[in-house]
């Protein structure tokens, strides 16, 4: 029986999101597939360096604006 369900890891544990419908103490395989961006595997150093100028450029192109709202430390590490 396969079932796709959506989870947290949290405090060492993965917790659902939904409610699943596995009997009690039923041993399950997990896949972790966790979103994410993962840095590009260039070794070619003038292209590296191409890809570093990019997203200089891309940063600079797109600033914070000045009238943005102060974050708190909360904010900025997501505790509530």
């Amino acid at each position: 029986m396969n079932q796709r369900v959506k989870a947290v890891f949290r405090h060492g544990a993965f917790e659902l999101k939904e409610a699943c419908d596995f009997p009690e103490e039923l041993e399950v395989e997990l896949v972790i597939e966790a979103p994410g961006v993962e840095a590009p595997r260039v070794k070619d150093p003038s292209q590296r360096a191409r890809l570093r100028q990019e997203l200089v450029e891309s940063v600079r192109r797109n600033p914070f604006p000045v009238d943005r709202p102060d974050w708190t430390r909360d904010d900025l590490h997501e505790r509530r």
